[in-house]
């Protein structure tokens, strides 16, 4: 009988032993879910938070996703290292380096995977028969298991916010766990990246980080388009277009087009007397209400951006080569004391 107790306890000793080691990462949270800017749509990130003490034992653990349909995809990643905060309420992040391009936070790791946008499901770590956390969004119309219906649906995530844990309890259920709202992780060390006016840009990559309706320098403008449309009266109608920046860099974003006319395309050196067609317009497409150039006559077009934070360019062009080449063109464009839109 002696042997028999001494047996049992070496069990009991031993089963004490092995399990808090074996398990010292499912008392976690998926905290927040970035799916990228509209800028970077790759700028994504997932952070996690636990909820006990020393659940940073992570190496090996994924991420997994799945699309609408609930078929399965390519993991989002797999941590690589245990993080040294091993605290309650610690937090881990998961993010592509364009994430920590932008929010220049410090990520447990750095992967290369995709988030499923803007309707999917992310789980973090299977865990026994289940996962440690999961959280469907938007249209997902697969099996979530016991997590409820998705979160934010049926339009699911959008660029520039982050899905947000609001409620931690069981039973659990996505859309009262989860609602869209500001970006705010916090990374490992304890690091939040704010973002004071809600634009979802933090203020450390936000150019205007008061300014709701600016968060980056204008682009050059891309895909400038002339279209000629008959106008019922044996003459055209001159419409122009081109690429919104609104999403990209602010919707307080406005445009400067310029415009010129020339004998075949280099007489006068183009730009050289550039005149004001529209300044400060703000949509992205506007028309020219001159008649046709004349037999032999060409009429050019060109367009920069502008905000709050400063103006961007007309482009560069450079007609020479070689180690001295003229000057561009296009630099008295964006001096200010020669710009034809002031």
């Amino acid at each position: 009988m002696r042997r028999f107790h001494h047996a049992v306890v070496g069990l009991v000793v031993s089963f004490f032993l092995v399990t808090p080691a074996a398990a010292t990462f499912h008392f976690m949270v998926v905290e927040e879910v970035y799916p990228g800017s509209y800028l970077h749509p790759d700028a994504q990130y997932v952070a996690l938070r636990s909820t006990a003490l020393g659940q940073n034992l992570l190496t090996g653990h994924p991420i997994k996703t799945w699309d609408a349909a609930g078929n399965p995809l390519s993991d989002f990643g797999s941590f690589n290292r245990n993080p040294a905060n091993s605290a309650s309420g610690a937090h881990y992040i998961m993010a592509t380096q364009a994430a920590i391009d932008l929010f220049q936070f410090t990520a447990t790791t750095i992967v290369t995977g995709s988030l499923p946008f803007p309707s999917g499901r992310i789980c973090f770590a299977p865990f026994l028969t289940d996962f440690v956390d999961c959280v469907a969004y938007g249209s997902f119309t697969g099996n979530n298991g016991t997590w409820g219906t998705p979160a934010v649906g049926p339009e699911g995530l959008v660029r520039q916010k982050a899905l947000k844990r609001i409620r931690t309890l069981t039973p659990h259920n996505n859309p009262t766990d989860y609602a869209l709202g500001v970006p705010l992780p916090t990374d490992e060390l304890n690091v939040q990246r704010p973002d004071g006016d809600g634009d979802g840009i933090p203020n450390i990559g936000d150019c205007a980080p008061t300014n709701a309706q600016v968060y980056l320098l204008p682009l050059g403008v891309a895909n400038l388009m002339v279209t000629r449309t008959p106008d019922g009266l044996g003459g055209f109608t001159t419409g122009i277009s081109w690429q919104d920046q609104s999403l990209l860099v602010g919707p307080a974003t406005v445009y400067d087009l310029i415009t010129q006319e020339l004998s075949g395309t280099a007489t006068p050196m183009p730009w050289t007397t550039a005149t004001c067609l529209e300044s400060n317009a703000p949509a992205a497409t506007t028309s020219d209400p001159a008649a046709e150039p004349s037999v032999g006559m060409a009429r050019l077009y060109l367009m920069r951006a502008g905000n709050a934070c400063g103006e961007g360019t007309y482009g560069d062009f450079n007609p020479g080569l070689g180690p001295n080449p003229p000057p561009d063109p296009r630099d008295p464009l964006d001096n200010p004391d020669t710009t034809p839109c002031p």
